[in-house]
C-alpha cells in the first residue's frame, strides 16, 4: 500500500456519506468506472453495482476511477489502485466495469495500461490476472472493439446479472482451483446463459450469437448509496423512478433495449426519500421518462411538502398537467425539456416521434402561462439526410422553426430563455435506424465518408450565427466527440491496436484520437458491425442458466 494514494483520495473520502453497510469477505471485488470520480458518483448504474455487490457478504468490494490530471502523475510512477485501502488492482479477483458511453471505452484502455494489466485476454488468463467484466449501457452498443479486453459482458438488467455471476464465481472459489482455473471456467459456464457473453467462446470473426436478455418482472431500481458534494449534483441523493421509454423513437437504444416501461413504486420512493432526508435534503427523480410516471403529480408534491428540494429529469411537456406545471415553477426547477428532434414534422413522424408542430407550440405556451421561463430543446442534425430529405434544408429549417417558436414565445413573456442542444445523428446498433440503414446507396456513402460530421458542424454553425438573440443560448457541442462515438460504433478491430503508447505519450482529447484512428480507414465498416456484433432476443421472465 502507498500511503500518497489515500492522501491523493482524501480530498474525496472525507466528504462520503454512506447508506449503506460495506461487506467484507474474502473475495476481493473493485467496482470499476472507466472516468473521473465526479462522473463515476453522479451515475445511478454506478452506484447500483456498488451496492448489489455489496449485498453479497462473500465479496469485499472497493472502488477504482480513471485518476485526473492532479493523481496521474503519482499513478504513472507506481500503478492503478483502489479508491479505499490503494490496493494495486492486479491484486483483485474480479475488475467489474461499469461502462455507461462507448467512448469511454478507451477509458478503460488507459485504467488497464496504468494498472499494468494486460490487453490480450490469453496473457491475462494464463498469468493469473484479474477477471474483466463489462456491464452498463454500453454493453449494448459495438462491443466488437473489446473483446480481447473483456472476459464477459454482462448484458442488460443487473437483477439478471450480478447475482448470477456472483452465484457462480463464489461456487468455484471455494473449488480450491487457482484463480486462472476459476477464471477459465466461469468463461466457460456462463458463455451460455441469459444476459452473458463471452467473446472467448462465442465471438470469433464472422460469427453472431444470439443472447437471450431477460427482464426480469421484479425490478430492483437504482438509488443513490454514498452522498457526497463532488458530484454534478451536489450531495443530491437519486432515485431511478422509471425504466424504459414510453417512446420508441427510432433513433435510441433506451425503449428498444430495456423492455416495457416500467416505473418505480410511489411507495418505495417515498420510503427512500424519507431515509436519506435526514443527511440530504436534495433529491433527485431520475429516468428517461420520469414525467411519465403515473403518479409523478403527487411524489413531487409530498416531497415538496416536506419542505424538500425535489428536481426531475426528462421532464415532457406533453406528459404532464398544467398543476404539475405550477409546482415545477414555484421550485427551483423553472425549465422545460422538449426533444423536438427535427424542424421538419414529417421527419419527425418518421422517427417515431410523435408530437406536431401544433403540439410544441400549444404546450410550450401552455408552460409559459403557467410560469416556466427557460427551456431546453433538443435538434438532431442529419435526420433529413437519412430520411431521404435534402439535407441542405436542414438548418435553414431549423433556424425558421426556432426562430418561429421563440417569436411566439415572448409575446407570452419577455423573459422567456431558450436553451438549444445541438447533437449529429450518430446510428448506434439496437436502435430502429441501424437496423433499416440501407446497405448501399447514396445515404450509405454519405454517412460512411469522412465529410458527414464536418457537413453536420457546418449546419450547426450555420443556426448558432444566425440565431443570435440575447435570450437564446446555445449548449456548448465538441464534433470530435461525436466523430469519436461514430468510429467506436463502426470499429470491428481491437480498439486497443490503435494506440501502442499513446496513454503516455499523446494528447487525449477526442480531437487527436479521431486523427489516429483516420489513418486506418478499412478498420471501420457499420455493415461488418451489424453482421458480427451478438443478436439479443429481448424477453421477460427468470433467465436461463448457462451450460
Amino acid at each position: 500500500m502507498d500511503y500518497r494514494f489515500l492522501l491523493q483520495n482524501r480530498k474525496y473520502s472525507q466528504d462520503e456519506t454512506f447508506l449503506i453497510k460495506r461487506s467484507c469477505g474474502h473475495i476481493r471485488v473493485c467496482a470499476a468506472y472507466a472516468n473521473h470520480y465526479e462522473t463515476a458518483m453522479s451515475s445511478l448504474g454506478f452506484h447500483y453495482l456498488y451496492e448489489t455487490l455489496n449485498s453479497h457478504p462473500q465479496l469485499s468490494v472497493e472502488r477504482c476511477y480513471l485518476p485526473d490530471n492532479q493523481s496521474i502523475k503519482l499513478v504513472l510512477s507506481k500503478y492503478l489502485s483502489s479508491f479505499e485501502t490503494a490496493t494495486p488492482l492486479v491484486n483483485f479477483n474480479i475488475i467489474a466495469f461499469s461502462v455507461s458511453y462507448e467512448s469511454d471505452f478507451i477509458n478503460v484502455l488507459r485504467m488497464l495500461k496504468l494498472a499494468k494489466i494486460p490487453f490480450k485476454r490469453e496473457e491475462r488468463l494464463t498469468g493469473g490476472y484479474p477477471l474483466l467484466i463489462c456491464g452498463g449501457p454500453a454493453a449494448f452498443q459495438n462491443i466488437i472493439a473489446m473483446h480481447e479486453i473483456f472476459d464477459l459482458f454482462a448484458v442488460g438488467s443487473g437483477e439478471a446479472t450480478i447475482g448470477r455471476f456472483v452465484e457462480e464465481y463464489t461456487g468455484l472459489a471455494g473449488s480450491g482451483r487457482n484463480p486462472s482455473e476459476i477464471n477459465f471456467e466461469i468463461i466457460r459456464s456462463l458463455s451460455g446463459a441469459d444476459n452473458f457473453f463471452a467473446p472467448s467462446i462465442s465471438g470469433g470473426a464472422g460469427d453472431s450469437k444470439t443472447v437471450n436478455c431477460a427482464w426480469p418482472e421484479n425490478i430492483k431500481y437504482a438509488r443513490t448509496v454514498i452522498l457526497t458534494k463532488n458530484t454534478e449534483f451536489r450531495m443530491r441523493a437519486l432515485v431511478e423512478t422509471v425504466r424504459g421509454c414510453v417512446r420508441k423513437c427510432k433513433f435510441c437504444m433506451v425503449g428498444n433495449c430495456y423492455g416495457r416501461f416500467r416505473h418505480n413504486g410511489a411507495a418505495d420512493i417515498e420510503k427512500y426519500i424519507d431515509e436519506v432526508s435526514p443527511y440530504t435534503n436534495k433529491i433527485g427523480l431520475l429516468g428517461p421518462a420520469v414525467s411519465a410516471h403515473p403518479q409523478i403529480v403527487e411524489i413531487y408534491k409530498r416531497t415538496r411538502d416536506k419542505n424538500l428540494d425535489i428536481s426531475m429529469s426528462s421532464i415532457y411537456i406533453n406528459e404532464i398537467g398544467d398543476e404539475l406545471i405550477k409546482m415545477l415553477s414555484e421550485n427551483e426547477q423553472k425549465n422545460i425539456t422538449v426533444a423536438v428532434e427535427s424542424a421538419c414534422e414529417e421527419v419527425r413522424n418518421l422517427t417515431a416521434k410523435k408530437l406536431s408542430d401544433a403540439d410544441i407550440f400549444e404546450n410550450l405556451t401552455r408552460a409559459v402561462k403557467c410560469g416556466i421561463k427557460n427551456f431546453k430543446i433538443y435538434f438532431i442534425l442529419g435526420l433529413y439526410d437519412y430520411f431521404g430529405k435534402n439535407g441542405d434544408d436542414e438548418a435553414g429549417h431549423t433556424i425558421d422553426f426556432i426562430s418561429s417558436l421563440n417569436d411566439r414565445l415572448l409575446k407570452q413573456s419577455r423573459e422567456i430563455k431558450l436553451k438549444i442542444s445541438v447533437n449529429p445523428l450518430v446510428i448506434k446498433p439496437r436502435t430502429a435506424l441501424f437496423e433499416s440503414m440501407p446497405e448501399s446507396g447514396a445515404y450509405r456513402e454519405f454517412y460512411s465518408s469522412g465529410d458527414y460530421i464536418p457537413v453536420l458542424e457546418q449546419r450547426y454553425k450555420q443556426i448558432a450565427k444566425r440565431l443570435k438573440a440575447s435570450n437564446i443560448e446555445f449548449s456548448e457541442k465538441n464534433f470530435a466527440d461525436s466523430a469519436l462515438l461514430k468510429y467506436i460504433n463502426e470499429c470491428y478491430v481491437n480498439l486497443f491496436d490503435f494506440f501502442d503508447d499513446f496513454f503516455y505519450n499523446e494528447s487525449k482529447n477526442s480531437r487527436s484520437i479521431v486523427k489516429i484512428m483516420q489513418s486506418r480507414p478499412d478498420a471501420f465498416d457499420a455493415r461488418k458491425v451489424k453482421k458480427a456484433l451478438f443478436k439479443a432476443d429481448f424477453r421477460f421472465g427468470a433467465a436461463r442458466s448457462g451450460a
